[in-house]
């Protein structure tokens, strides 16, 4: 079964950046520990300044809906709230080779 992936695009307000970034480096850390994530990595835009990606792998959807119940991600979900000029969410499973 292929892992469950997230990619989650935020378009971050001019000077939140960094802010930004260290919220979820915070998220991150604590949602590597979770008995179903596979990776979680955070990326800042080499090309766009004020983009910044979260890659996220599962072993399956349940286990990420169990991420987004944990502390640490709804205070990080709350805190970048304002800090967000707007956001995408892509959903989807790895293609196997």
């Amino acid at each position: 079964m292929p892992a469950f992936t997230v990619l989650a695009i935020h378009r971050v307000k001019a000077g939140m950046r960094a802010t930004w970034a260290e919220l979820a480096t915070v998220n991150a850390e604590a949602a590597r520990s979770e008995p179903g994530c596979l990776q979680f990595d955070v990326v800042l835009s080499d090309e766009e300044p004020n983009m910044a990606f979260l890659v996220e792998m599962y072993v399956d959807r349940a286990a990420w809906d169990a991420h987004l119940q944990k502390p640490y991600c709804r205070s990080f979900m709350s805190a970048i709230e304002t800090m967000l000029v707007d956001r995408t969410r892509m959903l989807g499973g790895r293609v196997e080779t």
